[in-house]
């Protein structure tokens, strides 16, 4: 019970970096969008150095349900990830490259581990 509570009152944000990765990224939008909690978001920062037309067409797909903002990665990968703070409203931000994909479990137990050793954030 309190756990549920917990889930309910912490808002995440999940931070996707992507470039040129369109199908990885839909799949894990598609993941996101079926597995995070109503509060969280889902914010994808799309690198525009080179735009990717399949990348903007995924993101176009899904435009009303994600946070979406495009930047210059201008060779500076922490300084580019680093955007996705300014974006963030939730509590925590979870980075994520649109090349990587969480088990089902990290996501379900997340919560609980923030609430847990909320004291080491």
């Amino acid at each position: 019970m309190i756990k549920h509570w917990f889930r309910k009152k912490i808002k995440l944000s999940y931070g996707i970096t992507v470039c040129n990765e369109a199908v990885e990224l839909e799949r894990l939008i598609l993941f996101l969008l079926l597995h995070k909690d109503r509060q969280d978001e889902v914010i994808v920062l799309q690198d525009i150095t080179t735009t990717d037309r399949w990348v903007s067409d995924v993101l176009n797909a899904y435009r009303g349900e994600l946070v979406i903002r495009t930047e210059l990665l201008n060779g500076d990968f922490a300084g580019f990830k680093n955007k996705l703070i300014d974006v963030a409203t939730g509590d925590y931000l979870f980075q994520i490259d649109a090349d990587e994909m969480p088990a089902v479990d990290l996501i379900r137990k997340v919560k609980p581990i923030l609430v847990k050793q909320r004291d080491a954030d």
